[in-house]
């Protein structure tokens, strides 16, 4: 009787681990049919799929680890699909993805695909990854796709899958200020209208150096300028509409905060 039952949980762990052993490229936008046909053909509540994402800020280059969980209350393993695009919906690569031997995952067509399905403990299947920045600053978007099996071995409709909501990632160029360090800068007036002066406040003046840099990273400003009564001594309004970071340096003296032009 004890051989029958270990037998029987062989089995049941073998259905696990090998339905979907290699998962599918293309079905991570939330456009696309998902794993709808194969796994039923709508997404379901019962399964969630999440980012755990300790940096969503990333330098040209820059390699970050980010971990997609997807996780179901009574469904014993899982199988994931993941991509980094140019948009939220888009299906055009952006960057590299990169796994580790050993994870079941595996990189294909340029995207993430589980390479076995993974047991689920807990209610949930953790699967970590590494992509690297692509050189161009901008926003890109993190899509993925969860998809919670029976077990029973097959491809039915009573396995839950479900789209993870696009997770957007800033490539931005270093300004080479260490951001913890700066000390705020209250700017005003905020939102800046118009032809209106920007001030960064009465305390600060003679010589500062003055970076205006966009949420694209471009540095649109980056001038030595001589400050007096803290009125920046020059218009901004040339330029597009938009929320700009703001750098204030004097020597060892930092300091930054965020200017929105209208």
């Amino acid at each position: 009787m004890r051989a029958f039952a270990t037998l029987c949980c062989l089995l049941v762990l073998a259905g696990v681990l090998h339905a979907e052993p290699t998962g599918y490229p293309g079905r991570t936008a939330t456009t696309s049919l998902g794993c709808g046909g194969c796994h039923g053909g709508s997404a379901s509540t019962r399964t969630t799929v999440t980012l755990e994402a300790p940096k969503k800020t990333l330098a040209p280059g820059e390699v970050g680890t980010f971990t997609v969980v997807v996780a179901h209350a009574t469904y014993p393993g899982a199988g994931v699909g993941i991509a980094v695009r140019t948009s939220e919906a888009g299906s055009t690569n952006a960057g590299t993805l990169a796994v580790t031997s050993g994870t079941g995952l595996r990189v294909r067509n340029g995207e993430i695909t589980h390479s076995s399905t993974r047991q689920i403990s807990g209610g949930s299947v953790r699967f970590t990854f590494t992509w690297t920045a692509p050189t161009t600053p901008g926003t890109y978007y993190i899509q993925a796709i969860g998809n919670a099996v029976n077990g029973n071995g097959r491809d039915d409709a009573s396995d839950h899958w479900a789209f993870m909501t696009p997770q957007a990632i800033t490539v931005t160029p270093s300004t080479g200020v260490d951001e913890e360090a700066a000390l705020p800068l209250a700017v005003f007036p905020n939102p800046l209208r118009g032809d209106a002066s920007l001030y960064l406040g009465a305390d600060i003046s003679g010589a500062t150096r003055v970076q205006l840099i966009s949420t694209a990273g471009d540095v649109v400003i980056d001038n030595m300028l001589n400050i007096e009564r803290g009125q920046l001594p020059t218009s901004l309004a040339t330029l597009p509409r938009g929320v700009y970071a703001i750098i204030a340096s004097q020597g060892s003296l930092v300091r930054r905060g965020r200017v929105v032009i209208e």
